[in-house]
């Protein structure tokens, strides 16, 4: 029996000794590859500085470039190329010391220093601006947590003070989904012109599948919420106080995965929102993209790096030759784009809308893609806009205002003048769209319904001609 447990703890005691090796070369062969992976998706650069590898430690310096012109092209927003080194240190297991101590086959940690941010914001000297930790357990599954320091910033010359409470986020990966959640509590703007305040931004993530796969094939079941429970904005010159509570955003993915085809949904909206003595509730669009070819998509990603220019603009060219080649794929499997709900509730009155639409039962493509008659074959329209009559008269006079403002026969003209002028046509022209047939108007009401199908346009139960 004593010889047993002998051999067991010298086996133990060999492995705890060995192992870290290994485990070693395996992760600066996963460094390589995340820098490989990095630079491959347009708009970001990965190098490695420095790395040493050690029985029992790794330690790096990562350099990662960003190139917002990328993701800026044709917006008037210029910023300059970020550079960043982000400080890698990491133990091997299975027992592992000092910084990353515990059991497990990897602890791990990055921080970003951010001295360079220093000369305009302010946090404890000691304290790294961006951090973030992990540790592999011993049966493979991986935890996280990191941070964005909580930091303060003033511009005496500008009077611009800012306040930010911090960020803190956790997460684990199990090698077959990843969960992620955080929480800021607190930013504050204070200006001459405008003070901001935001509070209880909450993000939680799930992706359903691995990370292996996520990169391979992007198509793969996640949901995310982001949220701010507040946000008040006070802008000074207009006297106008404007406050959101309950801000949202929803994006979810769900994979069918014998068809490989993928449904998207968004949803934005915000339960309350207040401009002045203006408050109005429930304001939200719910989009969705249904039937996606997960073929389609992943033959975009893989020629997305040839399509785009040096600038990041689609090479028309190359975007017409892709298409030719692959769009087939993307409208035989019955793709969906539905407005599922534009709605509201004003002061006014409530409204609500929807606008479906789809491709179906194509199994080629016309000689020439533009031809209108056969996309319109193959079309599907369902759409409604439903509205208090109070309510859908408000909305049009705001736009009205919008398009006489910019009217340039109008430039003479004060904002009350334009008001006027929006509230005295506005009705003249929805009694005259109820006429025409375009709008069902009742006593309290208005309602307008369109139908396309087999190139039958349907308005109101009206039919509209084609002219194709």
């Amino acid at each position: 029996m004593n010889k047993i447990v002998t051999i067991s703890l010298s086996a133990l005691v060999l492995g705890g000794l060995i192992a870290p090796k290994f485990v070693g070369g395996q992760l600066n062969d996963s460094l390589h590859e995340i820098v490989k992976t990095v630079n491959d998706v347009p708009g970001y650069t990965m190098s490695i500085k420095d790395i040493e590898s050690n029985w029992f430690s790794t330690s790096a310096v990562l350099v990662v470039g960003i190139t917002p012109g990328t993701f800026t092209q044709g917006s008037y927003v210029e910023m300059e190329e970020l550079t960043l080194e982000t400080e890698y240190s990491a133990t091997h297991g299975p027992f592992r010391f000092g910084e990353h101590s515990g059991l497990g086959w990897v602890g791990w940690s990055a921080k970003v220093d951010g001295e360079a941010l220093r000369e305009a914001l302010e946090w404890p000297l000691e304290q790294a601006f961006y951090q973030i930790e992990s540790s592999m357990g011993l049966f493979g599954g991986h935890t996280y947590a990191d941070t964005i320091t909580a930091f303060s910033a003033k511009k005496a010359d500008e009077d611009i003070s800012v306040t930010f409470s911090g960020y803190q986020g956790e997460g684990s990966y199990d090698g077959q989904g990843l969960e992620y959640s955080a929480i800021m509590r607190d930013f504050t703007l204070a200006s001459d012109e405008v003070d901001v305040t935001l509070n209880d931004l909450t993000l939680d993530m799930l992706l359903e599948t691995s990370i292996e796969e996520v990169l391979a094939n992007g198509i793969y079941d996640s949901s995310t919420k982001m949220n701010f429970a507040n946000i008040d904005v006070n802008i000074k010159d207009e006297a106008k106080k404007v406050t959101l509570s309950d801000l949202y955003m929803t994006v979810a993915t769900v994979l069918e995965p014998k068809e490989q085809l993928m449904d998207m949904k968004l949803a934005y909206g915000v339960n309350n929102l207040a401009v002045d003595d203006f408050a109005a509730q429930d304001i939200a669009l719910e989009f969705e993209m249904n039937n996606l070819s997960g073929e389609f998509i992943q033959a975009y990603q893989a020629e997305s790096r040839a399509i785009a220019s040096a600038n990041g603009v689609a090479d028309p060219t190359k975007l017409i030759e892709f298409l030719n080649n692959n769009l087939l794929l993307l409208v035989k499997a019955n793709p969906e784009v539905n407005i599922t709900s534009l709605r509201g509730t004003l002061p006014q009155g409530k409204f609500s809308s929807h606008f479906n639409t789809s491709l179906v039962n194509i199994t080629s493509l016309p000689a020439q893609l533009a031809d209108p008659s056969f996309w319109l074959t193959h079309a599907l329209v369902d759409a409604n806009i439903n509205g208090d009559k109070a309510a859908i008269e408000w909305i049009a006079t705001n736009m009205m205002q919008i398009q006489l403002a910019k009217d340039p026969g109008t430039a003479g003209m004060t904002e009350a003048e334009i008001t006027d002028l929006a509230n005295q046509q506005v009705p003249a022209m929805l009694s005259m769209f109820a006429q025409q047939g375009f709008l069902t108007a009742t006593e309290t009401n208005y309602n307008s319904t369109l139908t396309l199908k087999d190139k039958a346009l349907i308005l109101n139960d009206k039919p509209i001609p084609l002219p194709f």
